[in-house]
């Protein structure tokens, strides 16, 4: 006889290889865990019959008495809990993109790659590219060491930079305040 798993959304049948089935406990309380867990409604078309069966998919390796066993048996008790819409579900692997950011920040600061700031005026007025800082250091001490400010200022003096022109930088440098000292400055 083929049995059918009766977990809402699944299709396993016992002719897919590694599975085993597993009818309802007998404790009325159990019975009742079960058809929720397996989102089924007993007061609608729902009835338990004798060979009513959940697949081993939804059930923990830790339920089964002894699971590598070809007869696998569940301890007493056990509760179907993997599912497809569970969040119980085995740990998926992680995204590439995110285990390259992990990996990134897993590096120590001596190894990270050195950086540099650059300025420029989009009409071709300048360009600034300082100095390279190994490590991880913020945009503001990379702005302060590097000397952009002064040469800012001294490009201001004798008008090679004009209030209004725009100063470029990389997305996430935060050094409005620093142009503003350096507006007021003239």
């Amino acid at each position: 006889m083929v049995h059918y798993c009766c977990a809402y959304n699944c299709y396993n049948n016992s002719a897919n290889e590694g599975l085993s089935f597993h009818g309802f406990p007998s404790d009325k309380q159990l019975i009742k865990i079960w058809i929720s867990r397996i989102k089924r409604d007993h007061k609608r078309d729902f009835k338990v019959l004798e060979y009513t069966k959940v697949c081993s998919e939804h059930f923990r390796r830790e339920d089964f008495a002894c699971f590598d066993a070809k007869s696998r048996r569940l301890k007493a008790g056990a509760c179907p809990s993997l599912f497809s819409w569970s969040k119980t579900n085995p740990e998926r692997s992680l995204p590439e993109k995110k285990k390259q950011i992990e990996e990134l920040n897993a590096i120590p600061e001596s190894e990270l790659t050195d950086t540099a700031s650059e300025g420029f005026d989009p009409k071709g007025g300048f360009m600034f590219v300082s100095q390279l800082y190994t490590g991880s250091k913020s945009d503001k001490q990379i702005v302060t060491r590097s000397g952009f400010l002064d040469l800012l200022s001294s490009k201001k003096e004798v008008s090679e930079v004009d209030d209004g022109d725009s100063i470029m930088a990389d997305k996430g440098f935060d050094i409005e305040e620093d142009l503003k000292k350096c507006h007021t400055a003239k």
